[in-house]
């Protein structure tokens, strides 16, 4: 259990800074869209 739950974690951890990415990506494209 606690390996799995580490395991859970790291992913979650590594998911984080990629929506942070996506997001930023997304809103480069909105300004892009509205210049």
């Amino acid at each position: 259990v606690l390996i799995s739950s580490n395991s859970v974690d790291k992913r979650k951890k590594a998911l984080i800074p990629s929506e942070k990415m996506i997001l930023k990506l997304k809103q480069r494209l909105l300004k892009i869209a509205i210049f």
